[in-house]
Formats: structure tokens, C-alpha cells, sequence
């Protein structure tokens, strides 16, 4: 885990160095974060120039955290070899606002800073869905066409204006607050009526939880979207929720059959040492 924390820190490290080496002396508060926008804000005490270079600062951030979100989640079900408790209608239609909001901000123009984790978390997602989809042996033909289906409706809304026109992106959007309520409301239910997480990772909903709460922030700062920032609002809460749930179900959790099974099945083939006298 701590390798995972320093190769985070030089991920930031590195983006801040090459958007500092491409700034534009002229325009520090809509151009890059670098040194030199710090010391204009140090002369001018503008504070709309530090938020536009703490936003883009901020969203790189997220941007990087997106590539080991997911990891602890993707682990947990390897190290259990199961993937109980977990609700594959929360990652198909979270995969689904992924897909169409890579899309817009692709096409609209936006920095990579606001939408860079949409490609990133939409990558675990798939890989998420197939190991869900292994496990409950689904993976043919159900899970091979979903995915399937799911990484060529991406590319095709990402750079065909004639198949899914931009105004079309922009109308899918204002199902932002639907989707995250979607998406997660599935799985808090569960959780509820299971009292038990199953094999949710609290490191994985933490970080989605971090990272809905930055985003509110970029996209103030950057997008001006209020479709898309109450999408944010919700996604902080309700990932909130889940976080709350594992931490109030993870006793419950420890001792559930489906959840410790795999680690109960290998301790019993374990041969027994014959004590000597």
C-alpha cells in the first residue's frame, strides 16, 4: 500500500512539472497550474486565479487517484474469489454515466482534468463487471456481450458527431442525478437488507467518496454546470452512505458464509501437522 501512495505523489509531482513547463507567462488564470501563476496570485492577491489553478491542480489529483480507486475493490473479490454482496446493476449503470459523460467533455471542449477519471474508473469498471460476471459464471455469453456492447457505445458517443450528436451527450447529462441514485441506491439497499457489505472494499468507496467531494469543487471552478455539479452532490452523499454502511456492517461482514467461504474452504484442505510425541 504505501508504494501505491508514492507512485500517486509522483504522478502529481510529474503533472504539475509539465503543465508548469507548457504555461503561458501572459495568462497564468486560464492556462495551467505552474510557479509562475502562484507568484502573479503572491502580486495580485486575485482570488479567482487561485481557485482556477487550485481547480486544475485539484482535478489532476482526481484524475491520478481514479487509476488505484478501484484496485482495493478488484483485489478483494481476487482475494476471496467471489463476488457476493456486490450489486452488477450498481457498475452497469454507473459504467453507463461514465461512458456518456467521457463523451460530452470529450466533445465539448473541456480540460482533461475534468473528465480524465470518467476513462480511467470506466477501464475498472469493465474489469470490475468481468470478474462479477466469472464468478456467478455469466461470463458467456452474457458477460462477454455486455462488455462488449458497453466499450464500442463509448467510442463510437466519443467520436462519431453522426451517430450521437453532442446536443444528444448534453440531454444525457440531465440524467446525471438519476444515474448516481441508480447506480448506488441498489447496492445501500442490499447492504440494508443484508446487514452485511459482502465484498465491498471501504478503501475503493472512500475514494469515490473523495473524489465526488474534489469534483464538486473543478466543476464549480471549471465546467459551470449545474446539471452536472448536483450529480456530484449526490455521488459525494450517497458513496457517503456506502462508506458509513461498511463501517456499521463490518462485523456482520467478517462472519458471512458467502464472504469468508473461499478462505473456510482452504483452511479445511489444510493438511493437519500430526503432533509428535
Amino acid at each position: 500500500m504505501p508504494s501505491c501512495y508514492l507512485f500517486l505523489v509522483a504522478i502529481l509531482v510529474f503533472t504539475v512539472k509539465l503543465c508548469e513547463a507548457i504555461a503561458l507567462e501572459d495568462d497564468f488564470c486560464t492556462t495551467w497550474p505552474s510557479v509562475s501563476g502562484l507568484r502573479y496570485w503572491l502580486r495580485t492577491r486575485d482570488a479567482r486565479c487561485l481557485r482556477q489553478q487550485l481547480a486544475r491542480v485539484l482535478g489532476y489529483g482526481v484524475v491520478a487517484g481514479a487509476a488505484l480507486v478501484k484496485l482495493p475493490q478488484l483485489l478483494r473479490i481476487l482475494q476471496n474469489r467471489s463476488a457476493a454482496g456486490i450489486s452488477v446493476a450498481t457498475y452497469l449503470v454507473e459504467s453507463f454515466g461514465y461512458a456518456y459523460n467521457l463523451a460530452y467533455h470529450y466533445r465539448a471542449g473541456y480540460p482533461f482534468s475534468t473528465y480524465g477519471d470518467f476513462v480511467l474508473l470506466g477501464v475498472q469498471n469493465c474489469l470490475i463487471m468481468a470478474l462479477i460476471f466469472y464468478f456467478n459464471n455469466q461470463w458467456f455469453p452474457l458477460g462477454l456481450l455486455t462488455l462488449s456492447s458497453y466499450i464500442t457505445a463509448t467510442v463510437v458517443a466519443s467520436w462519431s458527431q453522426r451517430a450521437v450528436p453532442l446536443a444528444v451527450l448534453e440531454r444525457l447529462c440531465s440524467l446525471n442525478l438519476a444515474i448516481v441514485i441508480g447506480s448506488r441506491l441498489p447496492q445501500i439497499l442490499a447492504n440494508a437488507r443484508r446487514k452485511h457489505t459482502g465484498s465491498l472494499s471501504l478503501a475503493t468507496c472512500l475514494g469515490l467518496f473523495g473524489g465526488a467531494t474534489a469534483r464538486v469543487f473543478t466543476t464549480m471552478q471549471q465546467v459551470q454546470n449545474h446539471t452536472i455539479l448536483v450529480g456530484y452532490l449526490a455521488s459525494a452523499f450517497l458513496n457517503g452512505i456506502l462508506v458509513a454502511q461498511i463501517l456499521m456492517y463490518r462485523k456482520q461482514t467478517r462472519t458471512t458464509p458467502e464472504v469468508s467461504g473461499a478462505t473456510m474452504q482452504e483452511t479445511r484442505a489444510r493438511p493437519r501437522k500430526s503432533k509428535t510425541s
